[in-house]
């Protein structure tokens, strides 16, 4: 489990069914995860032990606004 976690860890993001890099990589912690569980006494979520996914849709998600890098 620890290195099935440690490898799929983190919560990606998809747009139309396409995976959006590099949220969800094991060096992007985009939700600072990592962050406020080091700010937190007892904290025991870290982004390497959570698995989840962000779904839109670029039609029905009107307030996004595209990062140009």
């Amino acid at each position: 489990m620890k290195t099935y976690l440690r490898e799929n860890g983190g919560v990606r993001v998809y747009r139309d069914g396409v995976r959006v890099y590099n949220y969800g990589e094991r060096d992007n912690d985009w939700l600072g995860i990592d962050l406020k569980r080091v700010h937190r006494v007892g904290g025991n979520v870290s982004n390497n032990i959570v698995i989840g996914s962000v779904k839109i849709k670029r039609d029905s998600s009107t307030g996004l606004i595209e990062k140009n890098k």
